[in-house]
């Protein structure tokens, strides 16, 4: 049955409703509200295209953010690098217990990812004390002398 029949099987049988109101069910434009129906239903599937589309960039912004602390941590020196591996091989940045092992294994491996404190091999300060030690560090001759000779 459709609803332009129940709408009329209603009016007919129904002594409760005003003239008024059987007139205002009689002039419903039932293709105008299935046309807006439909028309909400398509907003609707946009919509919520839309939030599944927001929420999969809040899901990654919040794994890259998860990945740049960790390379932080470790002193890693590709932060999109290791995002990348990380997303390869299905790694979980919330849980300590799946990227410690993996970021172990991958220093263990690759220690050129990663960022390591050296000191320099020469102090500055004890070879800039002979200059100093000069007295004028505008005396060429004097740099010259001390500047060792090559054989």
């Amino acid at each position: 049955m459709k609803l332009s029949d129940l709408i009329q099987k209603a009016v007919d049988e129904n002594e409760k409703l005003s003239a008024d109101e059987k007139k205002i069910l009689l002039e419903l434009d039932l293709d105008k509200l299935n046309d807006d129906v439909k028309s909400l239903r398509e907003s609707l599937e946009i919509a919520n295209g839309e939030k599944e589309s927001a929420l999969k960039q809040l899901a990654d912004h919040i794994y890259t953010d998860n990945v740049s602390k960790i390379a932080a941590d470790y002193k890693f020196s590709d932060k999109k690098y290791l995002e990348y591996l990380c997303r390869q091989n299905n790694i979980d940045c919330t849980d300590a217990g799946s990227f410690t092992p993996f970021m172990e294994e991958l220093k263990k491996n690759s220690p050129k990812l990663f960022s390591v404190n050296l000191k320099a091999g020469c102090n500055p300060l004890e070879s800039s004390k002979n200059i100093n030690s000069i007295g004028n560090e505008r005396d060429i001759a004097a740099m010259l002398k001390m500047a060792p000779e090559l054989k």
